[in-house]
């Protein structure tokens, strides 16, 4: 550090008492006070994909993919009822990034529930019938393109062109 910073150092330690030659007290967390909450990052990736380029599929997350949501749906967590509520909403509204992409990780979690779910109240009837269709929509298309990629990808023997 150069000189002036020292000096500045010094004397702000100095004016917040510091050097007085008293112990400073600890700080000591109050166990009373309520944490900020802090948005987990897989939400905040979709959210930042809906709000920011709803007409483009959210990029895979690699922290949060299909497994990640099953094991929060299956918890009931605070995160898979946010991001389950945003991707529907999504879908609902026709955006791309709630139909491919990330959400469709949310999805497959959303409809192995088995039914239409509401998220615990945070959509109506007429949203959790047709949210569940456009998840399951989703899926099916997903499941259709891994498919054809793979068939792209491998193609298998050849078959002769003629008859003989």
């Amino acid at each position: 550090m150069t000189r002036l910073a020292l000096l500045f150092l010094f004397v702000l330690l100095i004016s917040a008492g510091c050097g007085s030659g008293d112990a400073p007290e600890a700080v000591t967390p109050d166990a009373t006070a309520p944490e900020a909450p802090a948005e987990p990052s897989a939400v905040a990736h979709l959210q930042a994909c809906v709000d920011v380029t709803p007409d483009e599929p959210c990029p895979p997350n690699p922290d949060a993919d299909a497994a990640y949501w099953t094991a929060q749906q299956e918890e009931q967590s605070d995160v898979y009822l946010d991001a389950a509520e945003l991707c529907l909403r999504a879908a609902l509204e026709s955006k791309k990034a709630g139909r491919e992409g990330a959400c469709v990780d949310v999805f497959e979690a959303y409809v192995a529930e088995g039914v239409r779910s509401d998220l615990g109240g945070r959509l109506d009837e007429a949203e959790a019938r047709r949210g569940y269709v456009k998840a399951r929509e989703a899926i099916q298309r997903r499941r259709e393109q891994r498919h054809l990629e793979g068939m792209r990808s491998n193609p298998g023997r050849d078959v002769p062109q003629t008859i003989e």
